[in-house]
């Protein structure tokens, strides 16, 4: 339990933020290439993100914000290019795009 940095047995993935039995457990960033700086922050429940969360691209702009369960886009969601503008928002079911109030 605590806070820290996990790599995965390659390395290719790494995980920063609270942890429980050696799981992602609280608020932290998981980073699905080790070697890039894009990822999901937000909150983590049994190595999964879990409600809010947001994905930022390699240049640290924010390219989703919205809800997750089990890892996955799920309930209502806002995609951004990567100059902010808003290219889908809508409701996800299992990472996919599903009702949609605006999509350029």
């Amino acid at each position: 339990n605590g806070n820290g940095l996990r790599s995965s047995w390659d390395a290719s993935t790494r995980y920063l933020g609270e942890f429980v039995a050696g799981n992602p457990n609280g608020f932290g960033s998981y980073y699905p290439d080790a070697n890039s700086n894009a990822h999901i922050s937000g909150y983590f429940e049994k190595g999964y993100i879990e409600g809010l969360g947001t994905e930022y691209d390699d240049e640290g702009n924010v390219i989703f914000v919205g809800n997750y369960l089990h890892g996955m886009r799920s309930g209502w969601g806002t995609e951004y290019d990567k100059y902010g503008n808003v290219i889908f928002e809508g409701y996800y079911l299992e990472d996919k795009r599903v009702t949609s109030t605006s999509m350029s």
